[in-house]
């Protein structure tokens, strides 16, 4: 066999054939013109484009399905991150935070309000205060007694104390009459006289309901103004039905005949 030819020793290249075959383009037979006895076939094109061109296609390849796994797992945990999300709003609802309020509230009493520990009286709880007619011993004043109070007599002839009309008593009121006013006072006979006179009419109206034995036992008493007391305005006669032998009344004598 001879030796293979090497460009640019021997004989100059064949020149360029007219036809340039795309690559990877089978190029029809044509005999070998360097050698009698070479019958091989030609040679085929260098493959380094194709080489190149699957280099990229398998980069391409690789690149793509990278970034497809970046971008899924990316949507996964965006996901994980909406439905977490989704759980603190359910738990923010079911659950809500209390409001952070450090003051006091209004239903407790501050340093400012003054309040105590002691109980506060209702208005039941309170005692009428004592009136003018009224003492602590519990006598009243003549004056404000009303017909058929039995009273007990006191040692001021201005007060007297009301007791039970069934039990034992010193006194019935008989009646509560007011005399003729005046601006001076008209002296102690006028106003006696003006007195008996109420006072002897009331018990005449009263004693048409008893028997005679029970009249013969009673008797008839009055209180009336001083000077004094005229002066300050009072006016009022109170006659008293008590026991003719001072001793004291055991029934109401009034108790079908009020005058």
């Amino acid at each position: 066999m001879g030796s293979p030819d090497v460009p640019g020793q021997g004989e100059p290249p064949d020149p360029e054939p007219p036809y340039r075959p795309w690559p990877g383009e089978q190029l029809p037979y044509t005999p070998s013109t360097d050698s009698a006895h070479d019958f091989s076939e030609p040679v085929q094109p260098p493959r380094r484009r194709h080489a190149w061109l699957r280099a990229a296609a398998l980069l391409v390849a690789v690149v793509g399905i990278s970034t497809g796994a970046v971008l899924f797992t990316q949507g996964g945990d965006n996901g994980s991150a909406g439905s977490s999300g989704g759980s603190d709003i359910e738990t923010t609802i079911d659950e809500p935070t209390p409001p952070d309020d450090t003051g006091p509230s209004e239903d407790e009493p501050t340093d400012d309000d003054t309040y105590t520990t002691e109980p506060v009286e209702t208005p039941t709880d309170i005692e009428p205060s004592e009136t003018e007619t009224e003492t602590e011993t519990g006598e009243t004043y003549v004056d404000d007694l009303s017909v058929g109070d039995c009273v007990d007599e006191t040692d001021s002839s201005s007060y007297v104390l009301i007791v039970p009309c069934d039990g034992r008593h010193d006194m019935q009121t008989l009646a509560v009459m007011e005399l003729e006013d005046g601006y001076e006072y008209p002296g102690d006979d006028v106003v006696d006289e003006e007195a008996e006179s109420l006072c002897y009419e009331a018990y005449s109206d009263v004693a048409e309901n008893w028997t005679v034995a029970e009249e013969e036992d009673l008797m008839w008493d009055k209180v009336v103004p001083d000077s004094e007391g005229w002066e300050a305005g009072d006016r009022t006669v109170v006659c008293f039905l008590e026991s003719l032998y001072e001793d004291p009344l055991e029934e109401d004598w009034l108790g079908y005949s009020y005058y």
